[in-house]
């Protein structure tokens, strides 16, 4: 065992011969592949990368002649159909027309198509305009007017089948209803007269909403003043207000209102 107890420095020298030798090997190994790594570059040059990206752009070049010199392939047009072309015909052929000749043309277009007379099972009315003439006629002197819309050319070019029309009131018929219709046929039978004596219907009916208006102002200040007085001067209030009353009524407009609450607030007794 003399060979394990040799000692140099106080140190043992077994080891660093083995870490040696291990470090020898290590290195020799390391050497060997760098070695050969110099070899294979050698013989195998690296290509700069300025090389690659000028390649790259050649490539890109050559593909975009390529696709320039191809022919050109036409994209295929959708038929038009017979329809399509009427109603591009037909548009075009308006849009060269003065308004003079655009207004006979839609008129002429719209007497070739007959109208039906007879209401869906949903409305009390077939057309436009006799529904128009519903929402005039049924409104209350004193209420707020509805809009006046614009009778449609296919209404106004059969005009005249409309006005003849009778508008049957059925016993299925609601209360409102039958009013309504009964107060068309009055309202026809006084457009006739009005389109006799020159007039139109757009006039017609422009007067009439004019009257609602006028009616509905007149109600509105009078509600105003009552209002104005049952609350400043109670006292003279009820005769007031019979006073203002009689004079709506005897134009057809509908009495003023007074909220209950304030009647009684007030003090204010009216007269029966």
């Amino acid at each position: 065992m003399a060979w394990n107890t040799q000692e140099s420095g106080g140190k043992k020298e077994a080891p660093k011969k083995a870490k040696l030798g291990r470090w020898l090997a290590t290195t020799g190994l390391t050497i060997a592949v760098l070695a050969g790594g110099a070899v294979y570059f050698l013989n195998h040059p690296v290509t700069p990368k300025a090389d690659k990206q000028e390649k790259s752009r050649a490539k890109i070049a050559e593909a975009q002649a390529d696709l320039s010199e191809a022919p050109e392939v036409e994209e295929a047009q959708p038929v038009e159909s017979a329809e399509d072309r009427a109603r591009r015909e037909r548009a075009e052929k308006i849009r060269n027309m003065s308004v003079e000749e655009r207004i006979d043309f839609l008129f002429d277009e719209a007497e070739k198509r007959p109208i039906n007379l007879e209401p869906a099972t949903n409305r009390v009315f077939a057309t436009g305009t006799e529904q128009v003439m519903s929402w005039i006629f049924t409104t209350r002197l004193g209420d707020a007017p509805p809009p006046l819309p614009r009778i449609s050319i296919h209404d106004e070019a059969h005009l005249a089948e409309i006005l003849m029309n009778a508008n049957e009131i059925k016993d299925t018929d609601s209360d409102r209803a039958a009013d309504a219709k009964e107060m068309v046929m009055l309202a026809k039978e006084e457009l006739k007269k009005f389109i006799k004596a020159g007039g139109d219907i757009e006039e017609f009916l422009e007067y009439y909403r004019g009257e609602l208006v006028q009616a509905h102002n007149e109600w509105q200040e009078s509600q105003r003043q009552v209002l104005q007085v049952v609350r400043e001067e109670p006292e003279l209030a009820p005769e007031f207000i019979a006073e203002v009353n009689k004079r709506l009524g005897d134009k057809g407009i509908k009495p003023v209102m007074i909220p209950p609450k304030l009647l009684e607030q007030q003090g204010i007794e009216l007269y029966d």
